[in-house]
Order: C-alpha cells, then structure tokens, then sequence
C-alpha cells in the first residue's frame, strides 16, 4: 500500500459514548465491553463531573448511557441538561430501579432503557439500535 491509497480512503470516526454510573464495577464493564465492539467510551462515577464534562466537549458525544439513581442528581435530570446544551444527543438507560411510572411523569425520556442485570449482547444490541 502506498500513501496514495490512505489519503484516498475516509476518516472513520468511532462512536463516543459517556458512561455514567456509581458502580465502578459496571463502568468497567460497559467501557469494555463497548470497546471490544469498536465504540470510545469515557467513563464517569459522578452525574455532576460528567455533566461539566459533556458541556465542555467538541463534538459532543454520541452516546451516554446513564444509571438513574445516583448520587448528586438522577439519571433524568443528567439528560435533561446534557439535552438542554444538545437536544439530539442519544440517551440509554441502565438502571435496576427505572419505573414506566417514573418515565411517564418524568419531561425527558431515555431513547432506550436496559433493566440491570443485563448481558453484554443485550448492551450491544441497544447501543447499536441507537446509533444506527
């Protein structure tokens, strides 16, 4: 292959998603197991150093895939001010405490939600639905 054949082909740009969740154990999970599947991931144990993060980030992220109940501020109310600086931005749900009732009264909704346990397929195939 000579330098030619590099310029001509198209920057592909893997999929950034921010991660947050208070257990350092599924962080760690989800970022691995993202990775392994070709996504970037950045990982936060604090809703409110992940929301200073998104609203400092060029291009925002793809993705965040948020736990609902932590401490500091829920996962709703992180997506609701991460969508107030990008109303676009995709949003998955992982938490074991999520209720329909929750969502129907809630102003923001979750593109998607994944009820905890969850096996990394089932991760996978949410984030992939998501982002197309």
């Amino acid at each position: 292959m000579d330098a030619s054949d590099s310029a001509d082909r198209p920057i592909v740009r893997r999929p950034l998603v921010y991660i947050v969740d208070d257990e350092p154990v599924i962080l760690e999970l989800v970022a691995r197991c993202l990775a392994k599947a070709g996504y970037r991931a950045a990982t936060f144990e604090s809703p409110v150093v992940a929301c200073s993060a998104f609203a400092l980030a060029e291009p925002k992220p793809d993705l965040l895939i948020v736990d609902y109940t932590m401490p500091e501020m829920d996962g709703l109310e992180l997506l609701s001010r991460c969508r107030a600086l990008a109303p676009n931005v995709k949003s998955l749900s992982v938490s074991g405490t999520l209720t329909d009732e929750l969502l129907r009264d809630s102003e923001v909704r979750p593109d998607g939600c994944l009820r905890k346990p969850f096996v990394p397929a089932a991760l996978l195939a949410a984030v992939r639905e998501l982002l197309g």
